[in-house]
């Protein structure tokens, strides 16, 4: 029950309608007994900083940072975590003492989830749609996991060529020729998964309420493919539903919900949360 005394997590962004992360943090709070509660509010670009500064104000232990707020709520943190600073997005930050403390833990989300699943990155062809926070985060977890080539598309082209020349000087010589961008259209898209094994798509679209949507279609995929969409609100997307189509391997972003959530929790409120209840509520709420 919510009293004067509860403790807040705070998801921000837009849209955060669709989103399941506060049944699934709620539920481990009220196993636990934990006078804790997990809101989701949606804030605009341009509040973005008044809201970050006006929350912290009221005392909530932790935002939860969503979709368009990763790399820029970077500017409004006072330190940020290994993986958050080599990345510039975060999806996590920890008010503590007085200070902002910026998180990125969607690249132990996703490589979570490709363990669960079987899936190595090690060697292989990754082909990122997107170049926005949670697609620059798959970028450099990609290559950190040694894929053996990056190729991002982006509808603004320099957006990617620019996340492409970030993560060069960033990582270095190790990086050289195992990472390129290019306009995201329907011949890019074809010609780079060609030859690709794994697909992660890390936009919008296809998110509820525009569930028809999709980038790719299943004559552009092959048998075996990993398909991997970030999207969870529909569990099925369309792309996944091609990926179906065309015999690849559908993956959802249900697991990256609920490890993310999980980081969340741990962080903010010291509760280990079991990750059994949090799979299986996220599952209902999405049935």
């Amino acid at each position: 029950m919510i009293d004067a005394k509860t403790r807040y997590i705070v998801l921000i962004g837009d849209p955060v309608e669709h989103s399941l992360a506060p049944i699934v943090a709620n539920a481990v709070f009220e196993r636990e007994g934990a006078n804790y509660a997990y809101i989701a509010v949606k804030v605009r670009p341009e509040d973005l900083e008044s809201a970050i500064a006006g929350l912290k104000a009221c005392g909530v232990v932790g935002l939860a940072v969503t979709i368009p707020h990763k790399i820029e709520a970077m500017k409004y943190i006072d330190e940020a975590d290994d993986f958050a600073e080599l990345v510039g997005a975060l999806n996590l930050i920890h008010f503590k003492d007085g200070r902002a403390i910026g998180y990125n833990t969607d690249g132990y989300g996703a490589l979570k989830t490709f363990e669960e699943e079987g899936i190595t990155l090690n060697g292989k062809k990754v082909v990122i749609l997107g170049a926005g926070g949670a697609g620059t985060c798959m970028a450099y977890q990609a290559l950190l996991a040694g894929a053996g080539e990056v190729v991002i598309l982006n509808r603004t082209a320099e957006k990617a060529y620019r996340l492409v020349e970030n993560v060069k000087k960033k990582m270095g010589c190790c990086v050289e020729g195992r990472i390129g961008g290019l306009p995201l259209t329907k011949e890019n898209v074809t010609e780079s998964l060609q030859p690709a094994e794994v697909l992660i798509h890390t936009t919008s679209v296809g998110m509820y309420p525009n569930e028809a949507e999709t980038l790719v279609r299943a004559q552009q995929l092959r048998p075996g493919m990993v398909v991997y969409d970030l999207i969870y609100n529909p569990l099925k997307t369309q792309l996944l539903k091609e990926a179906e189509k065309a015999e690849a391997i559908p993956i959802n972003g249900l697991g990256m919900l609920v490890y993310t959530c999980q980081r969340a929790v741990q962080v903010c409120t010291s509760i280990e949360p079991p990750l059994d209840l949090m799979k299986r509520v996220a599952i209902e709420g999405r049935s």
